[in-house]
């Protein structure tokens, strides 16, 4: 039957050896031996496969996850819960497999593991190795190769392994790293630049001042004083080909004609090779004598006067003051699309405010207080502050104890409240009569 201990504060049971369970004020149970190698043991004696738990389950069980259970059976180890199904501890989160040699054991965790602490120590532990996944497992290994790392984390590239195929192109070496190049051939022109060298604009070019020139292919250099008696030799320069970098025309004479390209520039008139004075300069004024196209236009201010945009083509976009036209729509540049223009409509995207309403030649005097009376929001039904219309049958209904009122001082009402329909009269008598 049942034993029942009345004790609220110290109820104790003692057993022969000294153990002892008792309650505590709080309501734990202690459980107690004086055997220095006593335990708590929970044993199944069943000898096939039997099973020993410890199921710790909170809130009398009234929810799915209320509880855990502690398992072990044959060298296995488990902790589950019931969130899947309540009493039922099917949901694994850890898994102890044993073995007579602890370190050949393992530990399944279902779920992630987080340490709080900053250190992850195993039974390998060799400086410089990084945990790397070889498909199955994650395993200690000592980087080799190009590439070593040390146990600060710092990473090093070995000596001499570095080929011209790894360097980026857009790679940014320090003239310090580069040895002197004396092979022949082995710079470009190209990649000769001297806009950073020292500027030599204070000096005076003496005689013996060397420049560097191509000749024929090799590269040589040459006096100040050969490169002086060739351009005094020079009456007249006929240059077929090449680059010609940086030179101001008509520095001691004006330049009387010029040919680039296809433009001609002779006198006062520019022009094409076929149409020589498309253009004459004046003093503070251009004229043009043919047809001026121009595909972006920039005008930050004087007048254009006469002009008609969009002849041959369409002009896509005009902002005049802060008014913005951008294909079809037309607006202020902080909201451009506030008028849609279509064929045959306009669609205002905004609120249109206008002094005076004309529709069809007659002017509209109602306010606009007056013209929302007619926002009805179903025909033929009546409606507080609105107007008073009949549905396409030509009837009115009068919502539930909405009232018709007559008299200045609304003697007579008329109305249905829902349930019952009222005929009042306040003021003298009430006449249901034909008479004159």
């Amino acid at each position: 039957g049942d034993v029942t201990i009345t004790g609220n504060n110290g109820g104790l049971i003692t057993f022969g050896n000294g153990e002892t369970i008792s309650n505590e004020e709080n309501g734990d149970f202690l459980f107690t031996t004086a055997t220095a190698t006593g335990a708590l043991t929970v044993k199944n004696s069943n000898t096939t496969d039997g099973i020993a738990s410890l199921e710790l389950v909170s809130d009398n069980s009234g929810d799915l996850g209320d509880g855990y259970e502690l398992k072990s059976v044959n060298g296995t180890f488990t902790v589950t819960s019931d969130h899947s199904t309540k009493g039922t501890y099917e949901d694994t989160y850890i898994t102890i497999v044993g073995n007579s040699t602890p370190a050949s054991s393992s530990t399944t965790i279902a779920g992630d593991l987080t340490i709080s602490g900053d250190d992850l120590t195993m039974a390998t532990n060799t400086s410089g190795a990084a945990l790397i996944g070889d498909g199955t497992n994650y395993n200690p290994v000592v980087i080799s190769g190009d590439l070593s790392i040390g146990s600060d984390g710092t990473a090093a590239i070995g000596s001499g392994v570095i080929v011209n195929a790894d360097i980026n192109a857009s790679a940014a070496i320090a003239d310090s790293k580069l040895s002197t190049i004396t092979t022949a051939d082995k710079v470009s022109g190209a990649a000769i630049q001297v806009d950073d060298a020292t500027s030599g604009t204070g000096i005076t070019l003496a005689d013996d001042d060397k420049f560097l020139v191509d000749d024929g292919g090799t590269t040589k250099y040459v006096n100040a004083s050969q490169v002086l008696s060739y351009a005094s030799a020079t009456s007249s320069t006929d240059i077929n080909g090449g680059t010609i970098d940086g030179v101001t025309l008509g520095t001691n004479s004006a330049v009387t004609q010029a040919v680039i390209d296809n433009v001609n520039i002779n006198g006062e008139t520019i022009g094409h090779t076929d149409d020589t004075d498309l253009m004459t300069l004046a003093d503070g004024r251009v004229t043009f004598t043919g047809s001026t196209v121009i595909a972006t236009a920039d005008v930050n201010g004087g007048a254009i006067d006469g002009v008609t945009l969009g002849t041959s083509d369409a002009v896509t976009r005009a902002v005049i003051d802060n008014i913005e036209m951008n294909n079809n729509t037309i607006g202020h540049t902080s909201d451009t699309d506030l008028l849609t223009l279509a064929s045959g409509i306009a669609t205002v995207a905004g609120e249109l405010s206008a002094t005076t309403l004309d529709i069809g030649g007659t002017n509209i005097s109602a306010t606009a207080a007056e013209i929302n009376y007619n926002d009805i929001t179903t025909l033929g039904t009546s409606e507080a502050s609105k107007a008073v219309t009949v549905d396409s049958n030509g009837d009115l209904l009068v919502p539930d104890s909405d009232k018709y009122k007559f008299g200045a001082g609304s003697d007579m009402q008329l109305y249905h409240d829902g349930t019952n329909s009222y005929i009042t009269n306040a003021t003298g008598a009430m006449k249901v009569a034909t008479e004159s």
